[in-house]
C-alpha cells in the first residue's frame, strides 16, 4: 500500500509539471538568442572600427607621401594647390593628397647661409584622403625657400 501511495504522489506531481519543462525551454532560447544579438553587436563594432583605423592609417600614408613629394621638389616652395595626386603604387584612385601652400610675411634666416641672408617662410597644408572609406588626416609644416641676400654682395669665393 505504501507503493501505491508513492506512486500516486509521483504522478500528481508529474502532471503539475508537463508545462514547466516548455517554459524553462523557451526561456533558454531567448536567452541564446540575446546572447547571440550581444555577440553580433560587439563584432560589428570592432568591425567599424577596425575599417576606420585601416582608412585613417591609409589617408596619413596619403598625406605623409604628399609631405615627401614636397620636401623633395626644388628649394623654392610653389605658392598654390596641388590637387588630388595619386599615391598608391597599385593604381589605387581611392588614395590621394591635396597640398595647399601660402606665402607668409615671416622672414627667417636659414642655416649653412649667411647669417645676413633671410627667407620667406612658407605655410603648406597637405591633406591625405582615402575616398573609399572616407577618411582625412592632415599635416601642416612650415618651410623655407633659398634664402635672398640682404646685401649687394654676390657671394664669397
Amino acid at each position: 500500500m505504501c507503493f501505491h501511495l508513492i506512486g500516486k504522489l509521483i504522478k500528481k506531481t508529474g502532471k503539475s509539471e508537463q508545462g514547466f519543462v516548455l517554459i524553462v525551454a523557451i526561456m533558454a532560447i531567448v536567452i541564446l538568442i540575446a546572447v547571440g544579438f550581444f555577440a553580433l553587436t560587439i563584432i560589428s563594432g570592432d568591425l567599424m572600427i577596425t575599417s576606420r583605423l585601416v582608412g585613417e592609417r591609409k589617408a596619413f600614408s596619403a598625406a605623409e607621401s604628399g609631405v615627401h613629394a614636397i620636401l623633395s621638389s626644388p628649394l623654392d616652395p610653389a605658392v598654390g594647390t596641388i590637387t588630388e595626386v595619386h599615391v598608391d603604387s597599385t593604381g589605387d584612385p581611392a588614395t590621394t593628397y591635396i597640398a595647399t601652400t601660402t606665402a607668409t610675411d615671416i622672414e627667417t634666416p636659414v642655416a649653412g647661409y649667411d647669417p645676413a641672408s633671410r627667407s620667406r617662410v612658407f605655410n603648406t597644408l597637405v591633406t591625405g584622403r582615402d575616398s573609399s572609406y572616407g577618411s582625412e588626416a592632415q599635416i601642416s609644416i612650415g618651410m623655407a625657400g633659398r634664402p635672398v641676400d640682404s646685401s649687394t654682395i654676390q657671394g664669397k669665393l
